[in-house]
């Protein structure tokens, strides 16, 4: 039997964005909120997860998701605000947004459409285009936590280009997910 392991699709950041979101976080941090930030080395932007999948479907799958994504050109968003997701009153995590015209959803749809076929069923909720920097533990500090996101609402990071999705294997542990890149599947084939 084939080993499973945990695996998603994701886009990259650059190097200057994620110093900028690690500023960002930094300062964050700063108040002492009952949240765990992410590592800088593993922001990315979430397109599809695929929860559990054999080791040996791993070029499978990339091929499959070659072909879904062949009519998805590269594209380049921009990054604008950090804030609670879904929302203040509910906040699970703190997420960057980026402004993308949609275009990532629409590649998120095409997978899931490819990876029924690995019995990865769709995740059945609307995308919405987020970068997670920080899940939420606990109730210790966020209210003030969500009242300082005010300030970062509308804050402007510049730009993100797209041209690829990555399928990366995640492996949990006490000090955090270890993400490595098995696949890279470049938008317009």
């Amino acid at each position: 039997m084939s080993k499973l392991i945990r695996a998603f699709f994701a886009a990259e950041i650059d190097d200057r964005l994620r110093r900028e979101l690690s500023s960002a976080m930094a300062d964050l941090e700063r108040l002492g909120a009952a949240a765990k930030w992410v590592e800088p080395g593993n922001l990315h932007w979430t397109v599809k997860f695929l929860g559990d999948v054999p080791m040996t479907s791993v070029g499978e799958i990339a091929a499959a998701a070659e072909e879904a994504l062949a009519g998805h050109e590269p594209f380049t968003g921009t990054v604008t605000g950090i804030g609670p997701f879904p929302d203040a009153r509910r906040m699970r995590m703190v997420a960057a947004r980026m402004d993308e015209g949609g275009r990532l959803g629409a590649i998120r749809d095409d997978l899931e459409l490819a990876m029924e076929d690995f019995g990865v069923p769709p995740d059945g909720r609307g995308f919405k285009a987020h970068l997670t920097m920080a899940r939420i533990k606990g109730s210790r500090g966020v209210r003030e936590l969500a009242g300082a996101l005010e300030a970062w609402r509308d804050r402007g990071f510049g730009q993100c280009r797209v041209e690829e999705l990555v399928l990366f294997m995640s492996e949990l542990s006490r000090s955090g997910p270890t993400y490595t890149a098995l696949a890279r599947v470049p938008l317009g084939g």
